[in-house]
């Protein structure tokens, strides 16, 4: 039988161990960024370019080592220290989480590329646009960035519940 048991918080972070018949496993799930997933979005914040690197490797080859991110850069790397420093921060906010293995950390991303991406959308618009959507459209419009004839397919998808 098995079940998890809640044994520390501290500084948003808890500690569960699994418990089974064979094996007992320590897990850390990162509150803050199950806070961000699920109830406060819009606190998410923009990533630098940086992070926005680091996080599409992540994205694209999903749970790494540091010194597997590192392989994946082209000359010249960065050094480990400044990859380390980086995906530290993206752990403190939310992005990143890590499993422990002895002295070193397998890294992966638990915010998607999908749900950053509506985030910085969302975060244009409202800076942008006032928070319209309508005004989204009129200025594609506007600049002949989108036809009238594509917004009604649009309009006729959506109607249609395929969107």
């Amino acid at each position: 039988m098995s079940g998890y048991l809640l044994i520390h918080q501290e500084e948003l972070l808890m500690y569960w161990i699994l418990i089974s018949e064979e094996k007992c496993i320590v897990d850390s799930i990162n509150l803050f960024s199950l806070y961000l997933k699920h109830l406060k979005p819009e606190l998410m914040r923009r990533l630098t370019r940086k992070e926005r690197i680091i996080m599409e490797y992540y994205w694209t080859y999903g749970k790494m080592f540091i010194k597997d991110l590192q392989d994946k850069y082209p000359e010249p790397k960065p050094s480990t220290n400044t990859l380390s420093n980086q995906v530290r921060t993206l752990q403190a906010d939310g992005f990143i989480d890590h499993k422990p293995y002895g002295t070193n950390f397998e890294y992966y991303p638990v915010v998607s590329r999908e749900e950053y991406s509506k985030f910085g959308l969302r975060g244009i618009i409202d800076e942008f646009f006032n928070s319209s959507y309508a005004h989204v459209v009129s200025s594609f419009l506007k600049d002949d960035k989108i036809t009238v004839d594509e917004l009604k397919k649009i309009i006729e998808i959506k109607e249609k519940g395929k969107l």
